[in-house]
């Protein structure tokens, strides 16, 4: 007697590709949703190729005739593709064992970094301190803060500081700035809080000066000051007008002529060596300046600043006519500006040896036009002196 069978039946091939087609076809319209066009594809080519009907038609549409071992692995590898190309989900983080979550805030270096407190129930703000850059264009997300709870934001604060240089002819003037002795001049870089100072420069043997200067934050500001000689008798002045004075007390009491109070011929005498120590001197530093020497720069430019300085110091023990006193104004201005000169040059052949090539231009800049000042007051002191001559001889 035949018996039957109860085997319970195996889905054919059939059904097993209408449902793996039909997950293919839920996967792609779910990936076009979240997981983006690619992925949704994929799944979508991997339908295809899954249903009979489907596959049947686009091998009749391409005439390709497709065995089914090589259909398997299209479909395989198009969901393994499919698969690959969803978006990485990141990790999330349970920081519910804490109370407050820590956060960069921005640093006052570039590496360093301080943290401030949030309540971990509220949306932390992430202030991100790096310079743009694509190395660190994704380093943090901003998220939104809380319209309720605003972060504040630390502002910079100026350091209101500025600074000041210092510089005097002739140089050694003791610099005081609001009464605090800075030490002798010249002076550079110094320190000072942003607002009004009063500055004194003093030095012996020469009137002192006072001045009120503004400064402002992170400016540096630059001061000269030409000094002025104290005016006193000389000694050979007094000296003539005790004598004159004792011998006509004997003889007759008329006074002394007038002219024997100036000293002309003296100045004139005195100055003519200083004239051409300072001209050999501008020589030599136009020189070494073409050749680039910048040893025989610096050794000639404190040539100058001595030379210079004891034709000033020379020129003022003497007291002139007025017919010779615009000569000797314009003399002495010219030896003020070869001192500068001096200066400035000396300043920047030091940045030069320094390596601070861009300072050491601009000092050596600024000398030129002191230069050529004391050519031209060399040249009018010159014109005047010679028809000072002219009218008296």
């Amino acid at each position: 007697m035949t018996g039957v069978s109860n085997k319970p039946k195996i889905p054919s091939n059939g059904t097993i590709s209408y449902l793996l087609g039909a997950f293919f076809l839920l996967m792609s319209l779910g990936s076009f949703g979240s997981h983006g066009y690619i992925a949704g594809l994929l799944f979508f080519l991997a339908a295809i190729f899954t249903i009979p009907p489907a596959v049947n038609q686009l091998k009749k549409k391409i005439n390709v005739s497709m065995p089914g071992i090589a259909q398997f692995f299209v479909v395989f590898l198009l969901v393994a593709i499919a698969f690959a190309a969803f978006p990485a989900t990141p990790a999330a983080t349970n920081n519910t064992s804490s109370n407050t979550e820590r956060i960069a805030a921005p640093p006052s270096s570039v590496n360093s970094s301080e943290a401030i407190a949030v309540p971990a129930n509220q949306t932390p703000v992430t202030i991100s301190n790096s310079t743009p850059g694509p190395a660190n264009a994704s380093a943090a997300k901003k998220i939104p803060m809380p319209v309720t709870t605003p972060a504040s934001t630390p502002t910079q604060t100026l350091d209101n500081k500025g600074k000041l240089d210092i510089l005097t002819s002739p140089t050694g003037a003791t610099i005081t700035v609001d009464g605090i002795s800075e030490g002798v001049s010249p002076i550079e870089g110094l320190s000072v809080d942003a607002g009004p100072h009063s500055i004194t420069v003093y030095l012996s043997g020469y009137d002192s000066q006072q001045e009120k200067v503004e400064v402002a934050n992170s400016e540096t500001k630059e001061l000269f000051y030409t000094l002025v000689p104290t005016v006193k008798q000389s000694s050979t002045s007094t000296s003539t007008s005790e004598e004159t004075s004792t011998s006509t007390s004997e003889e007759t009491p008329t006074s002394t002529s007038k002219t024997s109070e100036y000293q002309d011929a003296q100045w004139l005498t005195a100055c003519s060596p200083d004239v051409s120590y300072v001209a050999n001197d501008m020589d030599h530093l136009s020189t070494a300046a073409s050749d680039y020497d910048y040893a025989s720069l610096s050794t000639y430019a404190d040539a100058l600043y001595k030379d210079s300085q004891n034709a000033i110091d020379a020129s003022d023990l003497y007291s002139v006519s007025p017919d010779l006193q615009s000569a000797k104004d314009e003399y002495r201005l010219a030896m003020v500006q070869a001192n500068w000169a001096a200066v400035y040059t000396r300043m920047g052949v030091d940045e030069y040896n320094k390596g601070n090539v861009k300072e050491g231009t601009s000092y050596l800049e600024q000398a030129i036009p002191y230069i050529k000042s004391c050519g031209e007051d060399s040249k009018k002191a010159t014109e005047l002196i010679n028809a000072y001559n002219s009218k008296k001889s």
